[in-house]
């Protein structure tokens, strides 16, 4: 399957331009479902972290990533970034782009981190 967005294009995008891909992948999302696993790695990843800042009326986050499947190798991913310091860390202060992270939220973080380690459910890709 073809990419709707190259690689450059979404890795480099403004703010303003972001309107029309984020509907087309939220649509695909939504509507055409078994098709997100049949996207590009960068297109997954602009989905999915596009679905991660995305909130509801109250400011609450409006996707759970955790509780979509597709979505486990970029999860995987985000956790190493976050919370990677020469070693794993989830205990004490870390912190994201949007700020320090709840213990709550780090708890899961580890949980999944330790599941997908265990199960070796992610296929590597390189970059």
């Amino acid at each position: 399957m073809a990419a709707l967005y190259p690689y450059t294009f979404l890795n480099h995008i403004d703010a303003k331009d972001i309107e029309v891909p984020l509907q087309r992948y939220t649509h695909k999302f939504g509507a055409h479902r078994n098709e997100v696993a049949r996207l590009k790695a960068h297109e997954k990843d602009f989905l999915f972290q596009s679905l991660k800042m995305l909130r509801d009326n109250n400011n609450q986050l409006a996707f759970d990533l955790f509780e979509i499947p597709e979505a486990k190798e970029y999860l995987f991913n985000w956790i190493i970034l976050v919370h990677a310091n020469q070693v794993m860390v989830f205990d004490g202060p870390v912190t994201d782009a949007y700020g320090l992270l709840a213990p709550a939220e780090k708890r899961k973080n580890k949980r999944f981190f330790l599941w997908i380690l265990k199960m070796g459910c992610i296929g590597w890709r390189s970059f």
